[in-house]
């Protein structure tokens, strides 16, 4: 009677999270479902209502262009869902929205996993779902929100699986990732540092050993890059200069919302708030790390 009691909270308490996160989800987002289709997704639809199921599935899905724009999962995806729903957006926002409720419970379980705080790691999986900023533009336009909300599904699969050794799963879970987007080629690199620094119960030494657990990722990664290697004018960029712009970008957007009119003293109230919180979350894990007998919470 006492195990039947302890499922029963246990189950009660998980669906209201799910319930608690879905409307939470829903109260951010339910403006944009009137929303017409808009950007890229008409380049999609005209080409559908022009040429067919079939003609679109070879475009779209099996025919290989550049690794940057070659996304055959959520080509699939959108052309699904015109033969079945045709031209109502709703319906793509809706299952990109799935996607995002799918993406927290994720979250939330990897935050679960690292922190070994419940509380900590729910609101870490609503803060990811309803952080506006991230997800109004995938919710909006269905192309880039399959490719968004979809390679995020699958790369926090991937590193599930990999963290309960069950390296094939990861592995598959991987190349479904890759086939969602180009920029999960860091996954197998994101595992590795992880294996190498993770917490002493999913630590895993030394590197010939993480090396061996990644080798269906490295084989996949491998092929996957190949295409790209061979083409013409292919280089690698050490320097990356666009991803500080990208940071200076967004940093500036988001602060235009707290301070319309931005001057010195909110760029640096806003930087010393940042590590006002950083000193807090290091304080609070080492405390943990003290309190629980020196396991490793950061």
């Amino acid at each position: 009677m006492q195990v039947f009691k302890f499922r029963f909270n246990r189950g009660l308490k998980k669906f209201g999270f799910w319930g608690l996160l879905a409307v939470s989800i829903g109260c951010v987002y339910w403006p944009l479902l009137r929303y017409p289709f808009v950007a890229d997704d008409w380049l999609y639809l005209h080409f559908y209502l022009q040429h067919g199921l079939a003609a679109s599935v070879k475009r779209f899905v099996l025919t290989y262009h550049v690794a940057a724009s070659y996304c055959p999962l959520p080509s699939l995806l959108s052309i699904v869902l015109y033969n079945l729903a045709g031209l109502k957006p709703v319906v793509f926002r809706l299952a990109t929205l799935a996607m995002v409720f799918a993406n927290a419970l994720l979250i939330t379980r990897i935050a679960r996993h690292i922190l070994k705080d419940k509380l900590l790691a729910c609101a870490a999986g609503i803060l990811f779902a309803t952080t506006a900023k991230i997800h109004i533009f995938p919710v909006v336009s269905f192309i880039s929100g399959f490719c968004e909300a979809g390679v995020v599904l699958f790369f926090c699969s991937s590193f599930i699986m990999f963290v309960k050794r069950r390296y094939g799963l990861s592995a598959l879970f991987f190349l479904l990732a890759l086939l969602t987007k180009a920029s999960a080629a860091v996954l197998p690199f994101v595992l590795c540092a992880y294996a190498l620094f993770a917490p002493q119960e999913d630590r895993i030494r030394p590197l010939r050993q993480v090396l061996y657990a990644l080798r269906f990722h490295l084989l996949i990664l491998l092929a996957a890059a190949f295409p790209v290697i061979v083409s013409p004018g292919w280089r690698i960029d050490a320097w990356g200069p666009h991803i500080l712009e990208n940071l200076k970008y967004y940093y500036q957007r988001s602060l235009f919302f707290l301070f319309p009119r931005p001057s010195v003293a909110a760029y640096a109230g806003v930087a010393f708030l940042l590590i006002l919180l950083s000193g807090a979350s290091y304080a609070f894990a080492r405390a943990r790390r003290e309190a629980d007998g020196g396991q490793n919470y950061y």
